[in-house]
């Protein structure tokens, strides 16, 4: 296209103009539109910066991307949950580009420049770019992987390139669950309300209780550990209560059901007075007994039996005992 051809243009209309500042203003304006043009006819457009914000978000879609990928091939549904910190990491090989940085920011505060300065930048960028050296990034990231009748809950860290590609991925923590435990899960991690009317402090207690504890435990012994606390909380919705000796009987009882025993309504007896909220619950366990009428044979004969549950702080079973009495 002909530039001068948009500049011609402003010199023949600028007698129109009354003052000399209408015809500067006028004049800045086209000029601006010129350059506009000629940048288009060119071939040229206007690229704006990535904010921190949008590539964070680039990141974090090219993970779900990879996620959904990986997971579906298998057949299993992947649903992230949140994302947790992110973490810049720079090799060694950046500590003198950083330093030639700080030496250009504490310039420009005081309002200089220094020339051999920006060329060594410059210089230093350009090696570390033919050398292929470039930060990574690490991000945290909280999903759940459902297959079937379980859902497995994943903490990963992943590591990505500022291409958003993702070289490695390190999982923390993972915990198997059963699928009907999924909502169940999800109030435990986010402690929301165990049941509408329940004690916040209670509640409080309880999810800091079995959660600084969960901290402490891998593999299958947490996998077993937060099954225990999905049955505690099973109970604490059925009774509508939070109160620990409640709860933790209802449990018990609810071991010998579909075993031939019979249900009833019966005094459990404890070694030492339970605890009365979930906060006061450390100790080195209990020992709890009742006695319970169990079927012997097909003619419905019923014997009377004692069982004795091995409690630990937890309130998991550690050891159970029948002893039939005569």
């Amino acid at each position: 296209m002909d530039f001068f051809l948009s500049t011609n243009w402003v010199v023949q209309i600028s007698a129109n103009f009354k003052s000399m500042n209408e015809l500067i203003r006028f004049s800045l304006i086209a000029h601006v539109m010129s350059m506009l043009f000629l940048l288009n006819g060119c071939g040229l457009s206007y690229v704006p910066v990535e904010t921190p914000e949008a590539f964070l978000f680039r990141r974090q879609e090219a993970i779900k991307n990879y996620c959904d990928s990986t997971f579906n091939k298998t057949g299993a549904i992947y649903s992230p949950i949140q994302f947790g910190e992110s973490e810049l990491v720079k090799p060694a090989d950046f500590r003198l580009l950083d330093s030639l940085y700080n030496v250009k920011y504490a310039l420009e505060k005081r309002r200089k420049s220094d020339e051999k300065l920006e060329e060594n930048i410059r210089f230093e960028r350009a090696r570390l770019q033919q050398a292929n050296i470039s930060p990574i990034y690490l991000e945290e990231h909280l999903f759940s992987v459902k297959e079937r009748d379980t859902i497995t809950f994943y903490f990963c860290t992943f590591q990505l390139t500022k291409e958003t590609q993702i070289e490695d991925v390190k999982i923390e923590q993972s915990i198997r669950i059963s699928a009907r435990d999924e909502d169940r899960y999800y109030r435990f991690l986010t402690e929301d309300a165990l049941f509408y009317s329940a004690d916040i402090n209670e509640e409080k207690a309880f999810y800091m209780y079995f959660k600084d504890k969960a901290d402490q435990l891998t593999g299958v012994e947490l996998d077993h550990f937060i099954d225990h606390v999905m049955r505690l909380m099973e109970s604490i919705e059925f009774m509508q209560s939070t109160d620990p000796k409640t709860i933790v009987e209802r449990m018990l009882s609810g071991t010998l059901q579909g075993k031939s025993y019979k249900q009833q309504a019966t005094n459990f007896n404890w070694n030492s007075p339970p605890p009365k909220s979930w906060g006061s619950a450390i100790n080195n366990g209990f020992i709890v007994t009742y006695t319970a009428q169990k079927q012997e044979s097909s003619l419905e004969e019923t014997k009377a039996s004692v069982v004795e549950f091995t409690l630990n702080p937890y309130f998991m079973v550690d050891r159970k005992a029948i002893t039939s009495m005569e």
